[in-house]
């Protein structure tokens, strides 16, 4: 689930949905940004669609609310959906670029 990181985003926004996760049971995510400026901060989330109701997300990861450069980790254990996004939500006018990456497993729950 690599998302971002191509181009600079300077509005909210988020990625399309990723359906790779519906035979794994743990995820962690990593969140690299590499550029960032002029916000006053960014919130950035992994969402869950809800399989039954078009169009409904759920929040079921959140990131420290980005204000610099910076790194972060995040897992989701148990991982129960099959759909998966990123959503960003901007706040003030500035630009930020950063990548989000998935790394699953189906083994022993990840620490």
């Amino acid at each position: 689930m690599p998302s971002g990181g191509a181009s600079a985003e300077t509005a909210t926004g988020n990625t399309n949905d990723y359906g790779q996760f519906a035979s794994f049971q743990h995820a962690v995510f990593y969140l690299d940004v590499s550029a960032f400026s002029g916000f006053t901060g960014v919130a950035i989330t992994i969402q869950e669609r809800n399989p039954r109701i078009t169009g409904q997300y759920y929040d079921v990861v959140t990131f420290t609310s980005v204000t610099a450069v910076s790194n972060q980790r995040a897992v989701l254990d148990p991982c129960l959906g099959t759909l998966y996004r990123v959503r960003w939500v901007v706040t003030g006018t500035g630009s930020i670029t950063f990548t989000v990456l998935a790394v699953m497993s189906t083994e022993e729950a990840i620490p």
